[in-house]
């Protein structure tokens, strides 16, 4: 059983690997425990990782910015993060990533 300080530390994990990865840190949890509710402690869970969607990605604020010195050129934010276009605009669509309206100036 867990008790709230255990489920909110579940929830608040970024889990790259998936289930597989959480029904492992609860296996080994369990297995361990003394007591037959785990809290967060027993879960024995590193502090979380920003979740890769997150506007404090190291990766996003990378693309962000290769994007913004190449003006948004897609071509050009590719050569300078030595990635593919096609990568880029995945991860762009991954990130929700899209060029911003262009200021208009009234003559």
């Amino acid at each position: 059983m867990l008790d709230r300080s255990a489920e909110r530390a579940l929830l608040a994990h970024v889990w790259p690997g998936n289930v597989r990865q959480m029904e492992n840190v609860l296996t080994k949890a369990f297995l361990l425990a003394k007591t037959s509710v785990l809290g967060a402690a027993d879960l024995e869970l590193e502090a979380a990782a920003p979740s890769p969607r997150s506007p404090s990605s190291p990766l996003r604020a990378r693309i962000v910015t290769a994007l913004e010195e190449a003006d948004w050129n897609v071509v050009l934010a590719s050569r300078v993060l030595g990635m593919p276009r096609a990568t880029l605009y995945r991860k762009m669509r991954h990130f929700g990533l899209v060029r911003p309206p262009r200021a208009t100036s009234e003559a």
